[in-house]
């Protein structure tokens, strides 16, 4: 089956060439659905041809818990959203973040690929590389200010825990991620003054939290967090040792 292409240089162009960029990789259209796949098995679903807007769907087992916070994204449907795939969609009118969305297709191929062409990437396909390095300690101090010893802290107390710098959003710069084997069990997002830590509370958790004595400010941060597949992205704005004890809260909900 043919389809029309996008016109040169739209974001849908651009991210149908970014994914073909990839080794072995190849398009097809199952359902009428433009999709892209490697060996077989696909790792972008980029919409029908003929519906207007952006539509795009990715497997993201690293950050789909970050992406699930965007405005514009969901679990896919089909029960995919269960495995880590997600759905960003776009109206003609509005202006899809397609740096972003590069690095989602990039994540979605690693996943999805056998490791033997993983293995032979040099940061992704055409366009992939991620731009800049991770903050250093000091350009973390000179950052979060005050907050950089709550910072070191927290890092501390949490030693055995693996840690990998992630770019997720240009807009928000790198995120750490700590991880428990294949476990992740917080997300730090660095701010000026002060860092966003992030915990996934799936539902026996957060019952749990919610039925503790917590504080009241950490009980409305658990309540009115989006609860999604793989539970809710609790948040806590931390600029001191206080807001340190409710994040190491949330994490004995989680590790229990």
């Amino acid at each position: 089956m043919t389809a029309k292409r996008p016109t040169p240089r739209s974001p849908d162009a651009v991210l149908r060439a970014h994914a073909l960029s990839y080794p072995e990789a190849s398009e097809d259209f199952p359902w009428g659905e433009r999709v892209v796949k490697v060996r077989g098995k696909v790792f972008a679903f980029l919409g029908r041809p003929q519906e207007g807007g952006l539509g795009l769907s990715v497997k993201l087992p690293g950050s789909a818990t970050l992406a699930l916070d965007l405005p514009f994204a969901s679990p896919t449907g089909y029960g995919l959203g269960k495995s880590g795939w997600v759905t960003a969609r776009f109206s003609p009118r509005e202006k899809p973040p397609v740096e972003l969305l590069k690095r989602w297709i990039d994540e979605s191929y690693r996943a999805v690929a056998p490791k033997t062409l993983v293995a032979g990437l040099s940061g992704g396909g055409s366009g992939a590389k991620v731009q800049g390095q991770p903050p250093t300690d000091a350009e973390l101090k000179r950052r979060l200010g005050a907050a950089h010893a709550a910072y070191r802290g927290l890092l501390a107390s949490l030693p055995r825990l693996e840690q990998e710098w992630k770019l997720y959003s240009k807009k928000a710069g790198f995120t750490l991620r700590l991880k428990e084997g294949e476990r992740t069990l917080l997300y730090v997002q660095p701010q000026d003054g002060d860092f966003r830590a992030v915990v996934v509370l799936g539902e026996r958790a957060a019952k749990a939290a919610l039925a503790s004595r917590l504080p009241s400010r950490l009980r409305k941060a658990i309540e009115a967090a989006r609860p999604y597949v793989e539970g809710r992205s609790v948040s806590v704005t931390v600029r001191g040792a206080p807001d340190l004890r409710d994040v190491r809260s949330l994490l004995s909900f989680k590790r229990a």
